[in-house]
């Protein structure tokens, strides 16, 4: 019925607008958000729900560590969080010390929280280790260190699988002269573990976790459309390489991709019909703007002058520390974040490779 009448999709616009326009409200606090969406398991609200762990993932510590709610978090919503590979924290044993309280809180009897480790029952263990069993697959447990380990990860070893500190002692000792197969064969528990990624790799000024994971969605081309930040940044993906590639003897050269994209995270302008003044209304909105490749024939254009740009009318570039827009030619919409004819100033640039996983 409620197909019928349109609500689905006046929902999902509802949803829309408050990802692009109120974004501040969710931002005050995401994990009660969280909490309140999850309550339903309809798809409709899972934009907001991703938005919301994408927030609380920008800062752990405030939103999640230190809420007052964390101790009162459902199993599933806590998982969702830490099984995202943007998750930034700064020490990987800051998710195992919080993990440990919240299953902690999580046992029938209070009293359990004022006894040491050593006072534990075996009750109380085997409770506490099921508590936990299915976080333990999340954590990165090799990006601990040894120090860490030793005294914050192996005095709890009762509640862990078994043998588990050991095998990271020895995988830590192995990394260095082990290779990867070798050390997955001799310490088979480490095998979930060693395949998961660090949190975040990335040695970024410009570039957030949460920046990468749309980065890299719209590079394996899912859709991923929502997002907010407060700062400026434009750039582009280039598939092929950043070599010059400059015909001495035709000119200018052109290559060829169908896979490269411009992109633009930061303040943008949406026009809105039902505000309008003096008929030419505009609202400020902070999200994402992607725009593919339109003319895959003239896709990056290599010059000695200007070096690697986007496009054959050099759609978009850096020439004399300026971001440089010459119009459309290759990337229909490139207008929608920058101005044909724009010089804009450069404050910073970063350039990565992007190497894809097997």
């Amino acid at each position: 019925m409620s197909d019928e009448l349109g609500l689905t999709t006046l929902i999902q616009h509802i949803l829309q607008y408050l990802i692009e326009n109120q974004s501040f409200h969710l931002r005050r606090n995401p994990l009660k958000f969280l909490q309140t969406l999850s309550c339903h398991e309809n798809e409709i609200f899972s934009s907001l729900k991703d938005y919301s762990i994408e927030i609380i993932c920008e800062d752990p510590v405030k939103f999640l560590f230190n809420s007052p709610d964390f101790l009162l978090l459902d199993k599933s919503i806590l998982i969702s969080i830490l099984i995202q590979d943007f998750l930034d924290v700064k020490d990987e044993v800051q998710i195992w010390n919080h993990v440990l309280k919240w299953g902690i809180s999580q046992m029938p009897s209070s009293q359990f929280i004022l006894k040491t480790i050593n006072n534990w029952t075996r009750e109380e263990t085997d409770i506490l280790k099921e508590i936990l069993s299915d976080f333990i697959p999340l954590i990165r447990w090799l990006d601990i260190s040894l120090n860490d380990v030793m005294n914050k990860v192996a005095p709890y070893s009762n509640i862990l699988p078994k043998d588990f500190c050991r095998e990271i002692f020895n995988a830590h000792r192995s990394t260095s002269t082990t290779s990867e197969s070798t050390l997955l064969n001799e310490f088979p528990l480490i095998n979930y573990i060693e395949s998961l990624p660090p949190r975040f790799p990335l040695n970024s000024l410009l570039i957030t976790p949460k920046k990468v994971s749309y980065l890299a969605s719209w590079i394996d081309k899912e859709k991923k459309n929502y997002y907010s930040c407060d700062n400026l940044l434009i750039g582009g993906y280039n598939p092929l390489d950043w070599k010059p590639k400059y015909d001495s003897v035709n000119g200018n050269s052109m290559y060829q991709t169908e896979n490269s994209f411009l992109f633009c995270f930061g303040k943008g302008e949406k026009k809105d019909k039902s505000g309008a003044k003096d008929g030419n209304p505009v609202v400020k909105s902070k999200i994402s703007k992607l725009i593919r490749v339109s003319n895959p024939q003239k896709a990056i254009y290599y010059s000695p002058v200007s070096g690697p740009c986007f496009g054959g009318g050099c759609d978009l570039g850096i020439i004399n520390n300026q971001i440089v827009s010459y119009g459309s030619l290759s990337y229909n919409g490139i207008n929608k974040f920058i101005k044909e004819e724009s010089h804009l100033d450069l404050e910073d640039y970063e350039v990565f490779q992007v190497v894809k996983s097997e």
